[in-house]
């Protein structure tokens, strides 16, 4: 299975230190021609994310060879991407936490981020997600999970900068198992998720 790496960080710039990233498409959204006037119509814009500079999100995105699964792991994919954006801002009700989760999922996010943000805690490091697999596809309703790798990720003093090296997150790669519902406007989101520890199919040497 071939299997594309995607990294966004975020980069200083004029703006406080922050800068929007494009998040670029990774599925096979190739069409072949009726004739050589017709034209395969243009894929929707990839979502732009806004990261902090000590925020890298790596992912291994799949290539399963299915346009159905694949446009699946695309918004489950931008779902993480949103979550982390979110809980760099402080903001528990971001456009992109809107987009790509709803009903109970979005609710804990949202409060999840906005304690954290009372509380003056932000987090710093590298998120790594591997492992995108599609469960189920029935229709409007599918099920998914991945891998989630939050030991390089560490609490960080949002007033300060401080950041605590001495405690990542997570110290075990936790998996991820999630279900999702097709939106009118044709996006997949999050809208249940539990997570388990110690998944053989998540250990890595």
């Amino acid at each position: 299975m071939a299997m594309v790496a995607v990294t966004i960080s975020g980069c200083g710039g004029s703006n406080g230190g922050q800068t929007s990233d494009a998040i670029e498409d990774t599925g096979d959204r190739t069409t072949s021609s009726a004739s050589p006037t017709t034209k395969a119509p243009a894929a929707p814009p990839a979502p732009r994310f806004t990261l902090p500079p000590d925020v890298t999100v790596e992912v291994e995105s799949p290539d399963t060879g299915d346009a159905g699964k694949a446009a699946v792991l695309h918004d489950v994919e931008y779902s993480v991407k949103a979550r982390i954006e979110a809980v760099a801002k402080g903001e528990g009700s971001t456009p992109h936490l809107s987009r790509y989760f709803t009903g109970s999922a979005f609710r804990y996010w949202n409060d999840k981020i906005e304690e954290k943000r009372e509380n003056g805690e932000t987090v710093a490091g590298t998120y790594r997600f591997f492992g995108l697999e599609v469960t189920e596809l029935k229709g409007d309703v599918a099920a998914a999970r991945f891998c989630e790798d939050q030991s390089a990720v560490y609490e960080k003093t949002r007033n300060t900068g401080e950041v605590r090296r001495d405690k990542p997150l997570e110290t075990e790669v936790v998996q991820i198992t999630l279900g999702a519902e097709k939106s009118d406007e044709g996006v997949w989101q999050v809208n249940r998720f539990s997570w388990n520890k110690g998944v053989p199919a998540c250990e890595r040497d």
